[in-house]
């Protein structure tokens, strides 16, 4: 299976930990260059917090036009891709993993997040498949709106991602909460981003150094209409489920 990895181009320790991690477990990675939140005006951020319910920073819009930059990269794919970002650790288990993935056929708007993260998850207790080997299991994700680091995705489903919103959202709160979505967990999850690991250098790429400023949304109607909208998508996944 294809895999994206987001890497700013300066973050050279991140890109060489993640070749050396292809090299180990035979995975076939293509590089993205990630959009450089030092390079986006006042004036784009201030339309992006615009469109958003709480002050974000110029990396959280980097992140999410790094993301569905490369949405458009995988639709144009004839099968899925994973799509990580370059401080994802894998387990050993990663090649089976996404080979199981790889040969299932399942409905286009199945995408499987295959990292482990912190904090509150809604997941159901009933596995939707289970393999012997590797021993895996996936399970429907009822809430998760933490993370966004390495994720299953078929064409049909990231050219909707794309092409649903083209300013900005949260990256991961955008795309857990859509509501045609069918989210599963990979269990035990064979991904983690460096921040989540002890005793691990954490390799900063270049955006993580540029000044925090933040932007709010200007309005605060259009904030609460726009949290309600959130609130309202993810219960009818929710219920869908």
């Amino acid at each position: 299976m294809k895999i994206y990895v987001i890497n700013v181009p300066v973050a050279t320790e991140r890109r060489a930990m993640q070749e050396a991690q292809a090299k180990r477990f035979g995975l076939d990675m293509h590089f993205v260059n990630a959009i450089d939140a030092a390079g986006l005006d006042d004036e784009f951020c201030q339309r992006a917090a615009n469109n958003w319910t709480r002050s974000i920073s110029k990396k959280d819009i980097a992140c999410f036009m790094s993301h569905r930059h490369v949405w458009a990269l995988a639709a144009k794919e004839t099968s899925p891709v994973m799509i990580i970002e370059d401080d994802v650790v894998f387990s050993p288990t990663i090649k089976d993993v996404l080979a199981v993935l790889a040969a299932r056929s399942d409905p286009w708007n199945v995408i499987y997040d295959l990292e482990f993260a912190p904090g509150r998850h809604g997941i159901s207790r009933t596995e939707y498949w289970h393999t012997k080997n590797p021993e895996i299991s996936a399970r429907y994700i009822y809430k998760n709106k933490i993370g966004l680091g390495a994720y299953v995705l078929s064409p049909q489903a990231a050219k909707r991602l794309h092409d649903a919103q083209d300013i900005y959202a949260m990256a991961d709160a955008y795309v857990w909460t859509r509501p045609w979505l069918a989210p599963y967990q990979i269990e035990p999850a064979p991904a983690v981003q460096m921040i989540y690991l002890e005793n691990v250098i954490n390799l900063e790429s270049s955006a993580a150094h540029n000044r925090e400023i933040r932007f709010e949304n200007q309005s605060y109607l259009k904030r609460k209409l726009i949290r309600l909208g959130i609130t309202l998508d993810e219960a009818r996944r929710f219920i869908g489920g």
